[in-house]
């Protein structure tokens, strides 16, 4: 009983979730649209919906109806909260080129799991692109 319960709240609250998804996913591709060219990484869908600010308005309860306007706040922000989610990336993979050095391991895909980088003594080597299959 309890199961059936819990299947059918999840049930629900993907039917509710879902059309929240895609307009936030529709804010984050007009704003990248509206920054063109740009030259540094932006975030990416996944990234975007795991922000507080928009996760905070796709958790709404489900009597409060989202709407584009929903994220007017957060689209006034993007900028700033894109700039903090960049430096945050830039610090990770500083984070990690460190710790591959300090253990002499190699960076790899995290898909494929292929050695992109390694290092040899203190420098940073790249492997070959004919033996990288990402």
């Amino acid at each position: 009983m309890k199961f059936r319960k819990d299947s059918r709240l999840e049930t629900e609250r993907r039917k509710l979730i879902g059309p929240r998804t895609t307009i936030a996913i529709d804010v984050l591709h007009q704003y990248k649209l509206s920054c063109l060219p740009f030259t540094c990484v932006m975030p990416e869908p996944p990234d975007f919906l795991a922000f507080p600010e928009v996760k905070a308005i796709l958790d709404t309860p489900s009597g409060n109806e989202v709407t584009r306007q929903s994220f007017e706040s957060v689209i006034a922000s993007l900028p700033d909260i894109i700039h903090y989610w960049q430096t945050e990336m830039n610090q990770q993979l500083v984070r990690h080129f460190e710790h591959a050095k300090q253990n002499e391991t190699d960076l790899q895909c995290s898909m494929s799991g292929k050695q992109l980088l390694y290092f040899e003594g203190n420098k940073l080597k790249k492997e070959k692109a004919n033996s990288v299959h990402i």
